[in-house]
């Protein structure tokens, strides 16, 4: 699998995004070949982008959940078109960096399709 992620987070999530990519990109055996855009950060997080998978963080509140992956699918042949990964500043805003790394690497990997 080829896929173009978009980095659209914040300064403060730039170390835990890169060693995620890093990390999914360099697994064995070796599934996946991953390049990276950066946008300014979106922190609503709402616009999916054909082809890509994008990643931001925004302050979701109280919603029970650290992480989400929105993915939108083709509706006959269930291929995934986008997906949107979302870390919430409500929970991991002050969160370590250890919970935060887990977050993002759990969330992107949804958006490749890998259920829990």
């Amino acid at each position: 699998l080829e896929l173009e992620m978009v980095n659209a987070l914040d300064e403060t999530w730039q170390d835990e995004y890169r060693e995620a990519v890093y990390d999914w990109d360099n697994g064995i055996p070796d599934a996946l070949t991953l390049s990276s855009e950066t946008q300014d950060p979106d922190f609503e997080c709402m616009k999916h982008i054909d082809g890509k998978q994008k990643v931001c963080n925004g302050n979701f509140g109280e919603t029970g959940w650290l992480g989400i992956n929105e993915i939108l699918k083709d509706s006959k042949t269930q291929i995934i078109i986008s997906s949107i990964a979302k870390m919430n500043e409500y929970y991991l805003r002050n969160a370590d960096h250890a919970e935060r790394q887990y977050t993002m690497c759990h969330e992107i990997g949804h958006g490749f399709g890998l259920p829990h």
